[in-house]
């Protein structure tokens, strides 16, 4: 466990109103952009790995989840099924690099608000993490279900 762990609130609590994100990413540097990106307008807790997740979750509650999906020791995908498992509905924004059609479709299958894929700005983080607070609309009229996958590779 590094230093920056992570469990501890990163910005300035003004008041009890603010929400809590969690953010969950094996990488150092994605982290610090996302923390960076939020931190004004919510407390922010970070973990580097499922169990830490798992961990921050027993003694906190937070209003979303943000989780990559690899990482060591719990990787996001075992994260979010045994969170939904043990009842847990904390709404989980996936930020990833994983394209894999079969991955995208169990993921969505757990219950998750959005995945997103990595490259993304600090503009879009923001964006799509107030949507899901629903402290901001989208600006488009979007149908109940936007995700249509395709995989043209068969099972091998």
């Amino acid at each position: 466990m590094s230093d920056d762990f992570i469990g501890d609130v990163t910005g300035e609590r003004s008041d009890g109103d603010r929400k809590v994100i969690l953010v969950a990413d094996d990488s150092h540097l994605v982290r610090s952009i996302v923390v960076q990106s939020l931190r004004s307008e919510f407390d922010v807790l970070q973990a580097e790995n499922g169990r830490q997740v798992l961990d921050i979750l027993q003694t906190r509650t937070v209003d979303l989840l943000i989780l990559d999906l690899a990482m060591p020791v719990m990787d996001g995908r075992e994260t979010l099924k045994l969170l939904r498992k043990s009842g847990n509905g904390t709404p989980v924004i996936v930020l990833t690099g994983e394209v894999r059609t079969s991955v995208i479709g169990e993921v969505l299958m757990e219950g998750v608000e959005d995945y997103v894929l990595k490259p993304v700005t600090p503009a879009e983080i923001r964006r799509k993490v107030r949507v899901v607070l629903k402290l901001e609309t989208e600006e488009i009229d979007r149908p109940e279900s936007d995700i249509l996958l395709v995989d043209p590779v068969p099972v091998v």
